[in-house]
């Protein structure tokens, strides 16, 4: 994972809060998670099932009211966060395909907008 470099998110003012405050993409359906890329995401967790992660990010956000957005490579399945699963320092999501099932995703990409503390 590369280092951060340049100017510091947040010394900017207002600029801070539109900049991305992280971002990591993984392959979900390895058999050990492994962050393939990434800024700012410290740790990927397994939470037992298919398709259900949560990635602790390394600087935490001022408040859990920021936005998340994310992508799974397969087009049939969708990728949501889950009640209770944003917090300042952690993202829980999941995926959702027609039918019910939670399928492990290849390609996994999410990056969170908010001001950082």
């Amino acid at each position: 994972m590369r280092e951060w470099t340049g100017w510091a998110l947040g010394s900017l003012g207002t600029l801070s809060r539109r900049a991305c405050g992280g971002w990591v993409r993984f392959d979900g359906a390895r058999a050990t998670l492994l962050i393939e890329d990434g800024e700012n995401a410290g740790s990927l967790t397994d939470n037992g099932g298919t398709g259900d992660w949560t990635v602790t990010w390394t600087q935490p956000c001022e408040t859990a009211n920021y936005a998340v957005m994310g992508i799974c490579r397969d087009t049939t399945v969708s990728l949501g966060t889950t009640a209770g699963g944003i917090t300042t320092t952690s993202t829980r999501l999941k995926t959702f395909k027609a039918g019910g099932t939670n399928p492990d995703s290849p390609i996994v990409t999410i990056a969170l907008f908010g001001a950082r503390g």
